[in-house]
C-alpha cells in the first residue's frame, strides 16, 4: 500500500482535495485534467423525464454546435427546438459522444435534467475512434 501511495503522490492528477466536515475525511473537490473547450448542454425532457431534445452550445461564443430532437418526441411547437433535426436516441447519443474529444461538457444545473443527460449518454458510443 505504501508503494501505491508513493506512486499516486508522484503523479499529477490535478486534483483539488478538501476536507469535508460532513464526511469527516478528505474528498476530491475538483479535477483539472479536463481538456477541451467548454460546451453547455441544454435539454428538453419528454413526458416521462427522458431527454427529448438536446443542444450543445459553445460556452465562449454561444454558438450552437449540435442540436436534435429524439425521434418520437415532438418539440416542433417550441421555437427553441423547431429547427432541430430528428434522430434516434442511439444516433443522437453517438453524435454527442463524438463531441467529447473536442469539448468539455457543462451539464445542466438542474439535477433532474443532468441525470436525464447521463442516462441519455449511456445510449451512445464514440464513433470517431477518438476515445
Amino acid at each position: 500500500m505504501k508503494v501505491l501511495k508513493a506512486l499516486m503522490d508522484r503523479a499529477d492528477f490535478k486534483l483539488r482535495i478538501f476536507h469535508s466536515r460532513e464526511h469527516s475525511c478528505p474528498l476530491i473537490g475538483d479535477c483539472q485534467l479536463v481538456s477541451g473547450k467548454p460546451a453547455r448542454i441544454e435539454v428538453a425532457l419528454n413526458s416521462i423525464g427522458d431527454v427529448g431534445a438536446i443542444r450543445v452550445v459553445d460556452e465562449a461564443s454561444s454558438t450552437e454546435i449540435f442540436s436534435c430532437a429524439v425521434q418520437c418526441n415532438d418539440f416542433s411547437s417550441s421555437a427553441k427546438w423547431a429547427s432541430a433535426k430528428s434522430l434516434s436516441k442511439e444516433h443522437a447519443a453517438n453524435a454527442v459522444q463524438d463531441l467529447t474529444s473536442e469539448f468539455s461538457f457543462i451539464k445542466p444545473g438542474n439535477s433532474v435534467e443532468s441525470d436525464a443527460f447521463d442516462h441519455f449518454m449511456a445510449f451512445g458510443m464514440t464513433t470517431t475512434g477518438s476515445k
